[in-house]
């Protein structure tokens, strides 16, 4: 009598093809999480570092006989705030860009209004009482800047530009507070 042992057949059997899929199914899934975390992570990061360029200005206000106006602005798809004294920034500077905060990666806006290439929007803070004041400038390098009123609240966002979490900086005008919320 011959008989054949599992040895001697080819090919998969059904429990062993479900347990393959099984596996590439939970690899893949764990991927696609990590991938997601790391497109929060940019998002929260860039949140963060806008806000701590907020207390950076408040305290560079203070600090100074003169007023330093926080710049945030888009260049070659990177995101930078650069202070500057005494008037808003009028034109982009490529040899001196400021602190980079983002990336292609994540889409920044202020009040709605996403801050396109080579747009321009200025904030200051009041030294008597350390408010934001009512005003903002807006501008597109080499345009020079408008004065626009500053929504209260006012609000940077920050998201990946795959969607995701919104990571939101609240700006509370008459009092300078401003606070990272998600």
């Amino acid at each position: 009598m011959l008989r054949r042992t599992r040895a001697d057949k080819e090919g998969f059997s059904l429990i062993e093809l479900v347990i393959t899929i099984a596996i590439m199914a939970i690899v893949v899934g764990g991927v696609a999480l990590t991938l997601g975390l790391l497109r929060s992570a940019d998002s929260q990061g860039a949140a963060q570092r806008l806000n701590s360029s907020l207390n950076d200005l408040k305290t560079q206000n203070m600090a100074n006989a003169y007023s330093v106006y926080m710049n945030v602005y888009r260049h070659d798809d990177n995101y930078y705030v650069k202070y500057t004294k005494n008037n808003p920034l009028t034109t982009i500077d490529t040899d001196d860009l400021g602190k980079k905060i983002g990336d292609s990666k994540i889409i920044i806006k202020f009040h709605n209004n996403e801050i396109v290439e080579d747009r321009i929007f200025s904030l200051t803070i009041k030294k008597s009482d350390g408010s934001f004041g009512t005003k903002y400038t807006v501008g597109n390098s080499g345009y020079g800047c408008v004065p626009v009123t500053l929504p209260s609240p006012a609000e940077f966002s920050v998201q990946a530009r795959s969607g995701g979490t919104v990571y939101t900086v609240i700006l509370v005008s008459n009092t300078g507070r401003h606070y990272l919320d998600v």
